[in-house]
């Protein structure tokens, strides 16, 4: 602090052991005592405004405090929610059995010029200057979804901290904590309505009671509610299957088919995650359009990453399938595994049911209960893709073939008028490269268009199931038939009369066949029958 000029004294001498306690008048002070007297005045008229200007600052101080702690619950708040800004990175989690383990790192801003109004300004600096840093003691913060019920959903319990809130410094906190799923069935009627794509913005309330404290010093405790909507929710990634594989395996005893395939599903979110494995039910559609189980399944476990995809592999077991996948369905010659396995070998996609296994058989794996209980009340549909191919027969021909003229005088509206075919019907199937386990055709029957040069002539209908006999080649099934007696159905008389002409002129004709025929296999699912597979050959008569 500076101080006005006096004129120039010579320094007094240091203190010794002979110096007097009295002061004594120097000889300047003898000769000009009205000096002296104006020097120490002005000296002491500083030191009044020192400790004056001192006083003020700390009573401005105080005070400023004390309006601080006595304005806290609202405009403290206020400042609060204006001037910092938080910005949320590194989030992880990874399920425990009590809830989720969350750990992010939350960096905390605090800008003055981000708040409103002067008054909320000029506190919140002045205050957060004073107090420098604030210990927010460990609470709990409950979270709501008012949309879809009144009760908490989850419970997030967090960890104490301390932050540095004055103006224009920043603080780095590694924060970790847990939250706890509270009301399971909300939470299920949140992500079914997710799932089935109806959910694109939710609103969620956010309450907890905070204790904040400087140094030794309490300030207050603050119940802190808040909302916000979360917007454009994005859909549910699309979720693809690969690397499908079906071997016949053994199941406590009893054949079953075993699958493995790999799955995986885009993931923009920057989250870094674990999960255990988990348990799953596989189901397919039934005959009331409702599900019906086809397979239990696991899923490996799962190491998420930020902002890539999502794979893991999965691997199925078919046994013990209930009737109500085999039995045909009302009205219908097809049961549920007769349908998905049709449309699957003719190229068509369908659709398979994910859904947590019971939650009893999910715990008993070591998932934690929640999680169990969770699982088990969400279905997920998966498309699952068709086998590409061109034909499932590669080779369909008739051999040994007896082609029964009908008698010329015979009704043409009686059965007698119509030809009849006995042959050795031979068959090559190719499975999908992917369907791995031994196959038994046992029976077969067929619709069939017969043509002569290009040109329909008759039809066979083989509406009876004919027994059927099976090897498996190199190549693939070959399957044998024997065909009796059966009648052909002239459509076209013209193109007949050609037939026979060239019977009777060259001693034989050569046909054309194409057939939509259904093969009845055994397997280790049990029977299973694929329908309408498309077949051509040649019929040499």
């Amino acid at each position: 602090m500076s101080t006005s000029s006096t004129k120039p004294s010579r320094a007094p001498s240091p203190s010794t052991e002979q110096t007097p306690l009295l002061r004594r008048q120097t000889s300047n002070e003898a000769q000009y005592p009205d000096e002296a007297r104006r020097a120490a005045g002005h000296q002491k008229r500083i030191q009044i405004v020192t400790w004056t200007f001192a006083a003020l600052l700390s009573s401005a101080s105080i005070t400023a405090f004390i309006l601080f702690l006595f304005y806290a619950p609202r405009i403290g708040q206020t400042y609060a929610l204006q001037a910092t800004q938080i910005n949320i990175s590194n989030i992880s989690a990874a399920p425990s059995v009590n809830g989720i383990e969350g750990r992010a790192t939350v960096t905390v801003t605090v800008d003055a010029d981000r708040a409103q109004g002067k008054l909320t300004r000029s506190l919140g600096r002045l205050s957060t200057w004073i107090v420098k840093k604030v210990e927010v003691e460990p609470e709990s913060l409950m979270i709501s979804a008012p949309e879809f019920a009144k009760e908490t959903i989850a419970r997030v319990r967090i960890p104490g901290f301390v932050v540095d809130v004055r103006n224009g410094h920043e603080t780095v906190l590694d924060i970790a904590g847990l939250v706890e799923p509270d009301s399971i069935s909300t939470i299920h009627d949140i992500v079914e309505r997710y799932l089935s794509g109806r959910l694109e913005d939710i609103r969620l309330e956010g309450e907890a009671k905070f204790r904040a404290r400087t140094g030794w010093i309490g300030l207050w405790r603050q119940s802190v509610k808040q909302s916000m909507v979360i917007k454009n929710i994005p859909s549910v990634p699309k979720i693809s299957i690969s690397g499908l594989d079906m071997t016949e395996i053994d199941d406590k005893g009893h054949k079953a088919v075993g699958v493995s395939a790999s799955v995986s599903m885009s993931n923009p979110y920057p989250i870094t995650a674990t999960a255990p494995p988990l348990l799953f039910t596989v189901s397919i559609p039934s005959c009331d359009n409702s599900t019906t189980r086809l397979a239990r399944a696991k899923l490996s476990s799962l190491r998420i990453t930020p902002s890539s995809p999502i794979s893991a592999n999965v691997l199925g077991i078919i046994s013990d399938l209930p009737d109500s996948v085999l039995v045909p369905c009302t009205n219908s010659t097809s049961s549920p595994l007769d349908s998905f396995l049709a449309r699957y070998m003719h190229g068509n996609s369908t659709t398979l049911h994910i859904s947590g296994a019971p939650a009893s058989e999910s715990i008993a794996f070591g998932v934690p209960p929640w999680i169990a209980e969770f699982l088990s009340t969400i279905t997920i549909p998966i498309p699952f893709p068709g086998h590409a191919t061109d034909s499932l027969i590669k080779r369909f021909t008739l051999t040994n073939v007896d082609l029964e003229l009908p008698s010329p005088l015979a009704d043409p509206s009686s059965p007698n008028s119509r030809p009849r075919l006995t042959a050795l019907v031979q068959a090559l199937i190719q499975l999908p490269e992917e369907m791995n386990f031994p196959i038994d055709v046992r029976r077969a029957r067929a619709d069939a268009d017969v043509f002569h040069q290009g040109e329909k002539w008759g039809e066979i209908h083989i509406d009876e199931w004919v027994p059927a006999r099976s090897r498996t080649t190199w190549e693939g099934v070959e399957v044998e038939a024997d065909v009796e007696r059966t009648p052909v159905y002239i459509t076209n008389g013209r193109v007949f009369r050609g037939v026979v002409k060239d019977m009777l002129l060259n001693g034989g004709v050569e046909l054309g066949i194409s057939a939509r025929v259904d093969v009845g296999m055994e397997t280790a699912m049990g029977e299973v029958v694929v329908r309408d597979v498309e077949a051509e050959g040649m019929i040499e008569v």
